[in-house]
């Protein structure tokens, strides 16, 4: 089966990740989606680098990061 889109989700709260996992995999438009997550900024980054995606689901923050807009937590 060809994936029709792929979608990154990045959030360091294993539960979220998992909803939207669950979403995805119930989500029913014909076609699967190649729905990848990373539980880091720097997992998500080292995946970037080596895929391209047509969605980034992003938490607004993780636990221990700089606060979000800030220079230090942007890519």
């Amino acid at each position: 089966m060809e994936f029709s889109k792929r979608v990154l989700i990045v959030d360091d709260e294993p539960s979220v990740v998992g909803v939207l996992l669950d979403f995805f995999a119930r989500f029913q438009h014909g076609h699967a989606d190649d729905v990848v997550p990373a539980y880091s900024a720097a997992e998500a980054l080292d995946i970037l680098l080596r895929r391209a995606f047509d969605l980034i689901l992003l938490a607004w923050s993780f636990q221990g990061s700089a606060p979000a807009g800030s220079r230090a937590s942007t890519c």
